[in-house]
C-alpha cells in the first residue's frame, strides 16, 4: 500500500509473513508474524513487502488494554 492518512485510527496486525511499515515521519521499520502497528486517525503511513503477508486491519476507535 503507498503512503495514505488514515481515516481513523488503524490497528495493522502481521498474521504471517514480514513488511516494512512506515509512520508519519516517514520512517521505515520492519516487523514480522506477531507484531502490530497502530497509526493514530489522520497519520500518514504506509506498507509493503517484498516476500508476501497476510495481516488483520482493525479500524475505528480503539481502547487497548
Amino acid at each position: 500500500m503507498g503512503r495514505h492518512g488514515a481515516g481513523a485510527p488503524l490497528l495493522f496486525a502481521l498474521t504471517t509473513g514480514s513488511a516494512t511499515v512506515t509512520g508519519a515521519d516517514g520512517t521505515s521499520a520492519d516487523i514480522t508474524a506477531g507484531q502490530a502497528v497502530l497509526w493514530e486517525a489522520g497519520e500518514a503511513h504506509g506498507a509493503h513487502t517484498a516476500t508476501g503477508c497476510t495481516f488483520l486491519a482493525v479500524k475505528g476507535p480503539l481502547t487497548l488494554a
